[in-house]
């Protein structure tokens, strides 16, 4: 126990010493011009070596039985590091600051606003959707039977998740407290796939939300700018909107899937299982593999086709044109509905309706 207190003292001090010192050595070094971006860029660095370390101190004391070789890695690397950083003198850090445009223009890039007040909109129709869907999961309790089919009584962590979701679903769609209910619905969608069914649909959800919550600026702008949201968001939402469908269309580029089976079972197991509606010129073309490959290699052209428009956010009407055949083929075909919804709202709302913005 004295050790313990010991260690505690000594981490305690060596933590609040270095906290000032740091910001003021960054201080002198780079100037107050640029001070903001070199201490985001400064903690952004060190909180990513602080997430290494524990992996490379964890696979050691693996590899070993202690800590002793990770202690001796991470002094060597401070031996190393601490006399580049007495080499950094006032005039190193003036030419440092000429090679900085790239941090310049990111800054600007975050504090920029959105001109094309798409992502309001967008978050509206996705807590909507969103919001229909765990209203009826919890009423039909769909999720709950998937975790175990055979009759037992609902999960309440999993109900508590989902009144958490529909509650900050509404409060997304009266756009009150966005950041707060977005940052809330995104954990409560991201503990949903985690702890109870780890559906992708899911996963994509609490990234967007992520996305969503900072669609008015979020707790960091004090500022009122007629109702303009950062321009960060919109691009951010329509890059993951390309990789989406370009990974995607990526993985489907296999056997399984551009022969056709994994159509062929989907569809099958729809028209057995629940009498699927098709009609029956389809239903028949659809029983043959050779039909089921041509529909999935369009498939997957596309999903590349739309991953480019999203890409260069041009034309407009080409892009929403191949997410409806995408989507409505999904929903239809492979009984995908609220995804598909998702996905159609995503591209109308965030993709630019005029010239692609400089």
């Amino acid at each position: 126990m004295a050790l313990v207190v010991a260690a505690s003292c000594f981490a305690g001090a060596a933590t609040g010493g270095i906290l000032p010192v740091a910001t003021a050595l960054l201080q002198t070094r780079f100037g107050a011009a640029r001070f903001g971006a070199i201490m985001g860029c400064t903690y952004a660095l060190m909180g990513t070596a602080a997430i290494l370390a524990v992996e490379f101190s964890a696979t050691l004391f693996d590899l070993t039985g202690g800590y002793h070789q990770a202690f001796v890695w991470l002094l060597a690397i401070c031996v190393v590091l601490i006399p580049i950083s007495a080499l950094i003198d006032r005039r190193t850090a003036q030419s440092m600051n000429l090679l900085s445009p790239a941090v310049e223009r990111f800054v600007r890039w975050v504090d920029a606003d959105d001109e094309g007040r798409g992502v309001g909109p967008f978050r509206v129709a996705f807590a909507a959707i969103w919001l229909a869907y765990d209203a009826l999961d919890l009423a039909l309790g769909t999720t709950e039977r998937s975790l175990d089919w055979f009759p037992h009584p609902r999960d309440p962590g999993l109900v508590v998740v989902q009144l958490v979701l529909i509650a900050t679903g509404a409060m997304l769609i009266w756009g009150r407290g966005v950041w707060a209910f977005g940052m809330t619905a995104a954990a409560a969608r991201a503990v949903e796939g985690f702890v109870y069914f780890p559906l992708n649909d899911f996963f994509l959800g609490s990234i967007f939300l992520l996305l969503i919550a900072h669609s008015t600026g979020g707790p960091f702008r004090d500022d009122d700018r007629g109702g303009r949201g950062p321009r960060w968001v919109h691009d951010v939402l329509l890059a993951q909107l390309a990789f989406i469908y370009a990974a995607t269309a990526i993985l489907k580029m296999n056997p399984d899937w551009l022969g056709g089976g994994h159509l062929f079972v989907r569809t099958q197991y729809l028209v057995v299982t629940w009498g699927w509606p098709y009609p029956g010129w389809l239903e028949q073309r659809l029983a043959a593999p050779p039909f089921d490959a041509l529909l999935a290699k369009l498939a997957v052209l596309l999903e590349l086709a739309l991953a480019a428009v999203l890409l260069v956010r041009r034309p407009f009407w080409l892009g929403v044109g191949l997410a409806v055949a995408i989507h409505v083929f999904g929903a239809f075909m492979t009984n995908v509905w609220f995804l598909s919804a998702t996905m159609i709202a995503s591209v109308v709302l965030l993709l630019p309706k005029g010239a692609a913005p400089a």
